[in-house]
């Protein structure tokens, strides 16, 4: 039972060990089922120590074999030092030792053992204390003047020195600088080292012999180098030049002594190429005039963030030239090559990025597309360096675009008015508020970015609600009364979160994950947009009484105020009065009548005659199709119905009253079919009947027409 309850704590400390994963954990229970019947199913309790002997023993024979006698003598000398009862742990390690062990023939320096057992005597540092009690403190002669050339055994002055160090004074009385500062900048001065100079000097003169008389020079492998790191950090190099249009090449005539000119000159173009490229990325990165665009300008900072990381490369590998303690070969192809392999996602930013974002003529928002392209290709084909590279500077540059996006949706106002944003705002004299949603802002698909694409029409009704919203309160949305928080208050998702769901799921699409996080930044900042429009259209504009309105104007709901209107109407056609066609007339009567009725604002109705025609010459019906009522509607409700009066309402309401007049003339005395037995007069008098009959559907009840 002990034994049982011993194997249990060790195989639970080794899968804690082994997957990080605690008791608490949901799959903790699974993995110790596992590891307990992997170790059940062990066919040795420990391991065999007899295989182990025997494995060593095989491995000097190996050596020997394979022309390695100094490690085999080396590995029998330390088995034979083996002690003759072993403890009771010597197999386990021995055995591990041979799990750890990693082409010992090819890698395993026998003479490194014996550096092994020389022991390094470090002399003990030197303590104040000491330095005390050899020289006190209280002596006079410490705080005296140092004079020049005391440490010097008779050496003449050097006159290139300057004088003006001397006058810098030890003494205790010497204490404030502020007398003469610059004595004490001179102080800290480097002498200039005078054999590099001369060495330099000699490379600029072979160098300018050779352009002037155009003879091929043989340079030094050191200065080629040297060059080559110049020309990367993007400082003045005699060894390439550059042309108007940031194109870089070498000077042929050029060649190295210690390889072939065709070598060098081929890697050394290798090396303008990719230079050509970082020289461009960074003087586009210094370009600010004619950017307006904050995106761009964010793009380019980050861009400068990794040319400075690129620069603190270069100076690693030059730190890694100069250290003395390592025997290290130093070549120009090695050199070159480690530099274009550092450089080479950002050459591709600049070939595949920033050179067709710049000379395109389609917007800001180009630099945008050319980084989500790029991004999603590196993925896709596994170039971590350049997908990384690209994926953060999309993420940033979107999150500063996004802003200006965050502010139409918010405010309904446009921060900056530029090419790359896919909104335009129309002239205030070209639009007017009845036609203020069709005509105010016009969307531009083209100008917006391809991720941006699918979700481009929501933005801008979400844009164009607030707006309307705001005109409905009395504010323009120009005024600048926006929330400046709103953006803060619902960021787009960082780069570190971004990376860390990449890393989590490198499987997923970069265009799915880069999507999904657009989608639930834009369900973050909807908010109540949509939702305040549509409460205050309907508790403080009443649009949803607008049909009721309509029923009682044009389509004859209340009839009482309908057949008042059409008698006195009629009245006039029939009695053939003289200018019965006045519009003031008739719109007072409209008014008297129609205007009374519930939820109908009598001041908004006005009646129109199309022509002005002759009485004499025209029937009651003609009359009547001449007549067109007109209802001036809010502007909110021209929004929505794209028209300041019904038009199809109003033809509607001409066409009951030519049927209400229909009725009237079939409403005649029915004459004695007793006294009249003609068939020819009893069919057209059932006609009449059922004339009016279906007039009296039709007046009574047109909604189903008008539905239908």
């Amino acid at each position: 039972m002990a034994h049982s309850t011993r194997s249990q704590a060790l195989t639970d400390g080794l899968i804690s060990s082994v997957t990080g994963v605690g008791a608490e954990n949901a799959r903790f229970k699974h993995l110790r089922s596992i590891a307990a019947r992997g170790l059940r199913n062990q066919p040795h309790a420990r391991t065999n120590q007899f295989a182990v002997h025997a494995t060593y023993e095989g491995l000097i024979e190996k050596f020997s074999i394979l022309n390695r006698d100094d490690l085999a003598e080396a590995l029998q000398s330390r088995w034979d030092e083996m002690p003759d009862r072993p403890s009771q742990t010597q197999p386990e390690i021995l055995s591990l030792l041979l799990l750890l062990s990693d082409r010992p023939v090819e890698k395993t320096d026998v003479t490194a053992l014996d550096k092994s057992h020389t022991q390094h005597h470090v002399a003990p540092s030197l303590t104040w204390q000491e330095i005390v009690e050899h020289d006190p403190l209280t002596d006079d002669d410490l705080w005296t003047d140092v004079q020049r050339g005391y440490h010097s055994s008779g050496a003449e002055e050097d006159p290139s020195e300057d004088h003006a160090v001397s006058n810098l004074s030890n003494s205790i009385q010497a204490t404030d600088v502020e007398d003469n500062p610059e004595v004490l900048a001179r102080s800290y001065l480097i002498r200039l080292d005078t054999e590099s100079y001369d060495i330099s000097e000699q490379y600029i003169h072979d160098l300018h012999k050779a352009q002037a008389a155009d003879e091929t020079v043989q340079l030094s492998e050191l200065n080629m180098i040297r060059e080559t790191f110049s020309m990367f950090q993007g400082l003045p190099s005699r060894l390439y030049r550059c042309s108007k249009g940031n194109n870089i090449s070498i000077q042929e005539n050029l060649v190295l002594t210690t390889a072939t000119a065709s070598t060098v000159i081929g890697q050394l173009q290798c090396c303008a190429n990719v230079g050509s490229a970082i020289w461009s990325l960074r003087q586009w990165c210094q370009m600010a005039h004619g950017i307006s665009h904050t995106h761009v300008r964010a793009c380019q900072a980050d861009i400068q963030d990794n040319l400075n990381l690129f620069d603190r490369d270069l100076a690693g590998l030059e730190y890694g030239l100069l250290e003395l303690n390592v025997d290290k070969v130093v070549s120009i192809l090695h050199i070159a090559t480690n530099i274009c392999i550092l450089a080479r996602p950002l050459q591709q930013l600049y070939v595949r990025v920033v050179r067709p974002a710049t000379s395109s003529l389609t917007g800001g928002y180009t630099l945008l597309d050319k980084l989500y392209s790029t991004a999603c290709e590196a993925q896709m084909h596994e170039d971590n360096p350049l997908f990384f590279l690209c994926a953060k500077l999309l993420t940033n540059a979107t999150s500063v675009y996004l802003r200006s996006v965050a502010t139409w949706i918010h405010s309904g106002s446009l921060e900056q008015i530029n090419d790359s944003f896919f909104t335009e705002e129309a002239n205030s004299k070209d639009w007017t508020l009845g036609r203020m949603w069709i005509e105010r802002f016009q969307l531009k698909l083209t100008s917006a970015p391809s991720f941006l694409q699918p979700m481009v029409e929501q933005i801008f009704a979400l844009g164009k609600s607030q707006a309307f919203l705001q005109e409905l309160n009395g504010r323009s949305a120009n005024s600048g009364l926006h929330d400046e928080t709103s953006y803060d208050r619902a960021p787009f998702t960082t780069w570190a979160r971004l990376k860390s769901e990449l890393v989590d799921m490198p499987l997923f699409p970069f265009s799915e994950q880069f999507g999904q996080s657009l989608s639930d930044w834009l369900t973050t900042n909807t908010g109540q947009t949509n939702k305040s429009l549509r409460t205050q259209l309907v508790r403080q504009e009443r649009v949803l009484e607008f049909p009721d309105m309509l029923g009682h104007v044009f389509h004859s709901s209340d009839g009482v105020q309908f057949q008042l209107f059409a008698t006195a109407l009629f009245r006039r056609l029939k009695g053939q009065q003289t200018g019965w066609y006045d519009d003031f007339f008739l719109t007072e009567m409209a008014q008297e009548t129609l205007g009374t009725c519930k939820g109908v604002h009598a001041a908004s109705i006005s009646i129109s005659v199309q022509a002005r025609p002759d009485s004499a010459n025209m029937t009651s019906f003609e009359m009547i199709q001449q007549i067109s009522l007109h209802y001036a509607m809010p502007w909110p409700l021209q929004n929505i119905t794209h028209e300041e009066s019904p038009t199809v309402d109003a033809q509607v309401l001409c066409l009951l009253l030519q049927a209400y007049y229909a009725k009237s003339l079939l409403s005649q005395p029915i004459p004695d079919f007793r006294q009249r037995s003609s068939s020819s007069e009893r069919s057209m008098t059932n006609t009449s009947v059922l004339k009016k009959c279906y007039l009296d559907i039709l007046v009574t009840q047109p909604s189903c027409y008008v539905e239908n």
